[in-house]
C-alpha cells in the first residue's frame, strides 16, 4: 500500500505519443531523443512550488525542472518505446522534506512513479505527511523518556521527559507502516499506522524479562462521555484486571504468546460493579499494541403512561414501563398544568377539586448505582372533570 503519491495518468508508447507543451501539441520524430513535457505538481490537490521533477530515465539527473509558483513545470523527457516515459518528483528544501513526501525511483522499488499523460497536463500528486502522536510509559504507568520511536528510514525520534512523541509515518518499498517503540531493558512495541495521523494514546512497554505481552491501553467513560475513575478493566482469559485512574485511563498488559493472531475478550465494570460492558479487542496488523476505549451503558427506559379517569375523586396510576437494567429505585412526582402537586410522590394520585380543569402529568426518575440518573415524563391527561 502506498501512503502518499497518488497519480492519475496512463502509460504510453512514446514513439507515437503527442505531448502538450504550453497548449501546443509536440510529437517525437524518428530518431529524436527527448521532447519537452508540461505538467503541474499538486500537494493535497493544491499547486505547490519548488518541487524537483525529473525524467526517471536520466541517470545523470540533467533532465530536471523545479515547479513554479503555480506548480507548473516543463521538463525534457526521453522517448522510451517499450516502457513509456516516467517522471519523479521530490521535495528540495528541509522544510518541504518535513512537510510532504516525495516520489522517487529508489523509494518504490521499480516501475514508473508518474506516467506521462498523452493529452493535456501531466499531474504529479503528492500528499502531506500525517503526524502520529503518543506517550510511552512502563507497566506501572510511569513516563519513559528517551525511548526510540522509529516511523521509517527518515523518521526516527525519541520521547521527551513526559514520555511524549510526535512523528510521521513514511512508507517506502522496504517499510510497512509500523512504528517501532524500543528502549533498553524493554520489549519492543509495534504500533501499526500506515495511514498516519493517529493519536495513539499511551503505549505501555513490558520489561524484557517478562512474558511476551500484548499491550492494551485506553479510557473508560460513562454513557455521557465523562471519564470513570476506578473502573475495572479485565481480560477474560489469561489476564489480570487493572483499574482506571482519575482520568478514566487504564494500562493493561495481558499475557499473549501471539499478539497478531487472535482477539481478546474484555470485560469492563463500573466501580460498584453494577454497570458493565463486554467487547473483543484485536491487535492491528503487525502490532503488539492497540488502544481500546470503552463506554459504560446507560439505563434504557420507556415513557411512563397514566391510566385511570381524569375526574375529581378518581385515582390515576403511573405505569413506569420497562427499564433496562432494573433501577435500584423509581421515584414519582405528579404535576397539574406543569406545577407540582403538594405531597404527590407515589405511583398513584387521587384527584381533588384543586386539579379540576387541569391536565395531569407524572415524572418518573430511575436511579441505579453506576448509571446516570434517568428521568422520563408522561403525556398529559385530558382536563380533569368534576
Amino acid at each position: 500500500m502506498m501512503k502518499f503519491g497518488v497519480f492519475r495518468a496512463a502509460a504510453i508508447t512514446m514513439m507515437a505519443a503527442a505531448l502538450s507543451v504550453g497548449g501546443a501539441q509536440v510529437g517525437w520524430a524518428q530518431g529524436e531523443a527527448t521532447a519537452p513535457v508540461s505538467g503541474i505538481v499538486l500537494l493535497d490537490d493544491k499547486p505547490v512550488a519548488g518541487v524537483k521533477v525529473c525524467d526517471l530515465s536520466d541517470s545523470d539527473g540533467v533532465r530536471c525542472a523545479v515547479s513554479a509558483e503555480d506548480g507548473s513545470f516543463i521538463v525534457d523527457v526521453a522517448a522510451m518505446p517499450m516502457y513509456g516515459s516516467c517522471l519523479s518528483a521530490a521535495p528540495v528544501t528541509p522544510a518541504q522534506q518535513a512537510l510532504f513526501a516525495g516520489v522517487g525511483w529508489a523509494t518504490r522499488g521499480s516501475g514508473c512513479q508518474v506516467n506521462v499523460n498523452p493529452v493535456g497536463t501531466t499531474e504529479v500528486h503528492l500528499e502531506s505527511y500525517r503526524i502520529d502522536t503518543g506517550r510511552v510509559v512502563n507497566a506501572a504507568g510511569k513516563p519513559l523518556a528517551g525511548v526510540t520511536v522509529d516511523g521509517g528510514a527518515h523518521n526516527k525520534t525519541v520521547t521527551d521527559a513526559k514520555g511524549r512523541f510526535t512523528t510521521r509515518i513514511e512508507v517506502h518499498g522496504y517499510d510497512d507502516g509500523r512504528l517501532l517503540i524500543s528502549a533498553p531493558g524493554y520489549q519492543t512495541a509495534y504500533a501499526y499506522s500506515i495511514l498516519g495521523g493517529d493519536s495513539l494514546g499511551t503505549i505501555a512497554l513490558a520489561k524484557k524479562s517478562a512474558t511476551p505481552r500484548f499491550s492494551v491501553t485506553g479510557r473508560v467513560t460513562n454513557a455521557k462521555g465523562a471519564p470513570v475513575a476506578r473502573a475495572e478493566v479485565c481480560v477474560i482469559e489469561g489476564g489480570a484486571c487493572v483499574k482506571t485512574n482519575a482520568k478514566g485511563e487504564y494500562i493493561s498488559l495481558p499475557t499473549s504468546p501471539d499478539a497478531t493472531s487472535g482477539a481478546w475478550a474484555f470485560q469492563v465494570f463500573a466501580p460498584n460493579g453494577h454497570s458493565w460492558v463486554e467487547a473483543d479487542v484485536r491487535a492491528p496488523w503487525k502490532s503488539n499494541f492497540t488502544r481500546a476505549d470503552f463506554r459504560l451503558p446507560a439505563m434504557v427506559s420507556a415513557k411512563p403512561v397514566i391510566t385511570g379517569e381524569a375526574k375529581v375523586g378518581s385515582q390515576l396510576v403511573a405505569d413506569a414501563g420497562t427499564w433496562t437494567p432494573t433501577p435500584s429505585k423509581l421515584t414519582y412526582r405528579w404535576y397539574a398544568n406543569g406545577k407540582k402537586i403538594a405531597g404527590a410522590k407515589s405511583s398513584t394520585l387521587v384527584l381533588k377539586k384543586a386539579q379540576k380543569g387541569k391536565r395531569i402529568t407524572v415524572k418518573v426518575t430511575g436511579t441505579k448505582k453506576g448509571y446516570p440518573t434517568v428521568t422520563r415524563v408522561s403525556a398529559p391527561t385530558k382536563k380533569v372533570k368534576r
